[in-house]
Formats: C-alpha cells, structure tokens, sequence
C-alpha cells in the first residue's frame, strides 16, 4: 500500500507490505520471502526481495525518510507488485499497490524579440514550457497585465511565438500562462517588462540671416528628424 496517489518525480513514498489470511485478518506469522517489480522502468525499490521474520507480525514498513526509501522517477501512472512463490510450495502470492501517478511543474519563460518597442511596431513573443522529464504539449495564453494578448500551440519543442503590437506607450508587464496537460501541471512565466517607446525625434532650428537689422526678414527654418521615419504635424515658433 501507498498512501499518497499523487507524487513528483524522486519524491520518496512511505511503502507498506501487510501480509493478509482469506478471512481479511493481518497473517502476524506470516516469514515468506517477496519480490519486488515495478511498472516503473526509473522506479527506486527499496529492496529487489526481502524475508519477513516473526518480528514483522505480518506488516514491513518502508519509511519515506528511510535511506532505500521508494521512489518513482518517470512520469505516468504506476504501481508496485509484491511476489511470494516460496511461502508456500506450488502456490505464488501476489498484490499490487494502488496507482501513484507522477506528476510534475514545467519551467515557463517569455522573451520578446524587440525591447523597448516603438509604438505599433511589432515584436515577437516566444514562450517555452520545459521540463527535464519531457516535452509539455498544449497550448499558452500571453497577456499584458489583465489582457489577454493571444494563444499559441507548443511545438515539438514545447515553444510557442504571438507577434504583437502596442498602441499606448509605457511599460507593460507580459506574462506567459501554461494551464498544464497531461501530467505536466499548470505554471506562469515571470513578468516581462516590455516597454513601448513613441517615436525619438530631433529638432532643428536655423535662421537664413543672424545676424538680422531691424525690421529686416529672417527666413527662420525648422528641421524634425528621426530614426523611425518622416514626422508629420505642426511646430509652434
């Protein structure tokens, strides 16, 4: 018996042996020798077999603290099977654990191909969901605060990418949301702060004569330039 259903992988499990007569009473004087097997192919047995004394009184009991503690390692749902073919000659007695499944947290990250960003250009997000335990599959939702951004489907190499534009200028804090699947759980990226820049200008200002007479003309000239294209609109002189 195990008493937990659900663990991560290495997690250690407290693992009981209870030896029981047709009647459903614990056989105290039971001194069989069993086997241990798992469905597990990473599975940490704590013994391959072991032979029960009369000091057992029918119950062995592996502590989740011990040093051969029991521990599954793959993720999936498994169990543990106990053997006993020299009890009693000709006959062999089995019994298998309830199901342990083991599950695990996926690590999320959110890059931004382009940061800081001028206001409406694009940048691509890239999300990943990784796990040293395999690939997540499923999908992620990007957000900007409270505002959902868009959805992606993770690829084979669990990443996902939403090109994405802004039209308010300022800091937004962007989050990837993994909702889990399979048994990869349900995990959130740190916040990144992508910030949206308006368009850098630079101001020109030249007079045709200075310096000017009194009540003369002077054509006075002004220049707006910048990297992101040609400015439009009025100046005030």
């Amino acid at each position: 018996a195990l008493p937990i259903s659900t663990v991560t992988p290495g997690e250690t499990t407290t693992f009981t042996v209870t030896a029981i007569n047709n009647d459903g009473t614990i056989d105290t004087t039971y001194t069989g020798t069993i086997n241990l097997s798992c469905t597990d192919p990473a599975c940490k047995l704590p013994f391959a077999s072991y032979t029960f004394t009369a000091a057992n009184n029918g119950v062995l009991t592996v502590s989740s603290s011990a040093a051969n503690a029991l521990n599954f390692n793959t993720l999936g749902t498994w169990t543990v099977t106990v053997t006993d073919t020299t009890f009693t000659p000709g006959q062999t007695y089995t019994g298998t654990s309830n199901p342990v499944t083991v599950i695990t947290t996926p690590a999320v990250t959110l890059a931004s191909s382009v940061n800081p960003v001028n206001l409406g250009a694009n940048t691509t997000l890239t999300a990943t969901v990784s796990s040293p335990y395999g690939t997540p599959t499923g999908t992620v939702t990007f957000m900007d605060g409270a505002t959902v951004l868009g959805t992606g489907t993770l690829n084979s190499s669990g990443v996902a990418t939403l090109t994405v534009s802004f039209s308010t200028a300022g800091t937004h804090p962007l989050t990837v949301s993994y909702p889990g699947a399979g048994f990869f759980q349900a995990a959130n990226s740190a916040v990144l702060n992508e910030v949206v820049q308006t368009f850098a200008t630079t101001v020109g200002l030249t007079s045709s004569v200075n310096p000017v007479i009194v009540n003369a003309n002077t054509v006075l000239t002004a220049t707006i330039t910048s990297t992101s294209g040609t400015p439009t609109g009025t100046i005030t002189f």
